[in-house]
C-alpha cells in the first residue's frame, strides 16, 4: 500500500471513529441498541435453563435443555457481533451440551418409555 492509499484508509477509519464515537455519546449506537435483545433474551434463558437444572422433579429438569438451546442463537450472534471468537467456541460446546440434553430427556426417553434416572431419586 502506498503512502496516499494508507493517508485515505486511515482518514476514513478515524471518520469512521469519530461517527461511531458521536452517535454512542447520543445513545444511538446500532451495536449497543441490537445487543440489549440478546443480553436480555440471554439473561431470561439462561437462568431458567440453569434454575431448571437443580429443580428436584425430573418432569420439570427435563426443561432446562430446551431453554439452554434457546439461548444459543443469542449467545452466537452476540460473540460474533462483538468479535468475541472464544465465547463463540464456548456457545459451540454449549450447544453440544444442551443438544445432549435434548436427546436424554426428550428422544431417548421416549424410545425407552421412561425418563433416565426416574424413580432413583
Amino acid at each position: 500500500m502506498g503512502g496516499a492509499d494508507a493517508e485515505v484508509c486511515a482518514s476514513r477509519f478515524l471518520a469512521r471513529s469519530e461517527r461511531s464515537h458521536a452517535n454512542r455519546h447520543r445513545g444511538r449506537d446500532p451495536l449497543t441498541e441490537s445487543m440489549v435483545l440478546d443480553q436480555l433474551a440471554i439473561l431470561v434463558t439462561g437462568v431458567i435453563a440453569v434454575w431448571l437444572t437443580q429443580h428436584k422433579r425430573e418432569s420439570w429438569r427435563r426443561w432446562a435443555c430446551i431453554f439452554g438451546l434457546l439461548a444459543q442463537p443469542f449467545w452466537f450472534y452476540a460473540a460474533w457481533k462483538a468479535e468475541q471468537w472464544g465465547i463463540l467456541a464456548i456457545s459451540t460446546l454449549y450447544t453440544y451440551a444442551w443438544a445432549r440434553g435434548i436427546w436424554t430427556y426428550w428422544l431417548a426417553s421416549e424410545r425407552t418409555g421412561s425418563a433416565p434416572n426416574e424413580g432413583n431419586s
